[in-house]
């Protein structure tokens, strides 16, 4: 049955790279710039010893606090952090806010998903030579909600060449995109080069998945190199597994998918266990905001993050009320 499926999988991710996404997938050249804002390089080059592409999205030009937050532990990590939007404006008082954290903000054309945005920070960035990794990332999570140096100290003495939070057998073996850290061996390879050149400002969300996402780890481990996940898959089924504190229907949905070889969203389904019995310090905003999965435990979220450290749960409610509001 799983030999199948993959099979399956398969056939349908070639129909949909080689053919579908080829005539679909819309321009390579990057999109239309609406405003870009970059500070003064400092002497002697770059700044920080991370270079981190931040994709940003809000419907209602907004930048809300929990994105704020994010940038702000991510420049404690001694990051330079290139902030590309694609919302219609930024309104004066938030660029304030992210000139203070970020060395580049670009406003650019909504196209392309996160991919769109981190191909543009490539191009309009500082390059990554001369950093010790290259990071992108997204406003798609609430956090940290720990501590992301150990986190990220740990990762980077792995013996790997790019790694993420948590990964994906989703059609191929991925890292899920919201984090991944490419070290220089990652981002100075022919591979990791043809991939951002090639990839196209595309309209189709699971084309930008499967063609962003999925073929920029196989493209990676397809020219030799090693990738680590934080929370890998197996160690996370495993963990559920073991506590059992799910309703009973709930937990046998789990392991059933996990049987028949279907993964699951580990943001989703273990965002608990993640948290609780992993090194995870995220929180998916989707998770919280729709809940697509209809998980019957999200009523814990604000005393697992008190378990798990200091994060301030009202930037979270911030985002839940205006959820409420826009309807």
């Amino acid at each position: 049955m799983r030999h199948l499926r993959r099979l399956l999988r398969g056939l349908q991710a070639l129909w949909y790279q080689q053919i579908l996404f080829g005539i679909l997938a819309g321009r390579r050249g990057i999109a239309p710039i609406r405003s870009e804002w970059a500070a003064d390089a400092p002497a002697g080059g770059h700044r920080g010893r991370y270079l981190v592409l931040f994709a940003h999205y809000d419907s209602q030009g907004q930048v809300l606090g929990y994105v704020h937050e994010y940038l702000r532990q991510l420049r404690l990590l001694d990051a330079d952090i290139v902030f590309v939007s694609t919302a219609d404006r930024i309104d004066e008082p938030d660029l304030a806010r992210l000139r203070e954290s970020c060395c580049r903000v670009i406003v650019r054309e909504n196209t392309g998903y996160d991919f769109g945005s981190w191909k543009t920070g490539l191009l309009r960035g500082p390059a990554p030579e001369g950093y010790e990794a290259l990071i992108i990332t997204n406003d798609s999570v609430f956090g940290p909600v720990r501590d992301l140096g150990p986190v990220v100290g740990r990762m980077m003495r792995e013996p790997c060449d790019f790694w993420g939070i948590t990964d994906s057998e989703e059609l191929f073996y991925h890292l899920q995109s919201y984090f991944v850290c490419f070290k220089p061996a990652a981002f100075r390879s022919p591979a990791f080069a043809r991939f951002w050149e090639r990839y196209p400002f595309t309209h189709h969300k699971r084309f930008a998945i499967w063609n962003g996402e999925v073929l920029l780890t196989q493209t990676l481990l397809k020219a030799g190199l090693a990738a680590r996940a934080v929370c890998p898959y197996p160690d996370i089924r495993l963990s559920l597994e073991q506590r059992g504190t799910y309703m009973l229907s709930y937990l046998v949905l789990a392991l059933l998918r996990s049987y028949l070889g279907w993964p699951l969203n580990s943001t989703h389904f273990f965002w608990d266990s993640l948290l609780l019995h992993n090194e995870m310090p995220f929180l998916k905003k989707e998770l919280v905001l729709d809940n697509p999965m209809r998980l019957g435990n999200l009523g814990e979220i604000p005393q697992v993050l008190k378990a798990v450290g200091p994060y301030p749960y009202e930037l979270i409610a911030e985002a839940l009320t205006r959820k409420a509001k826009s309807g």
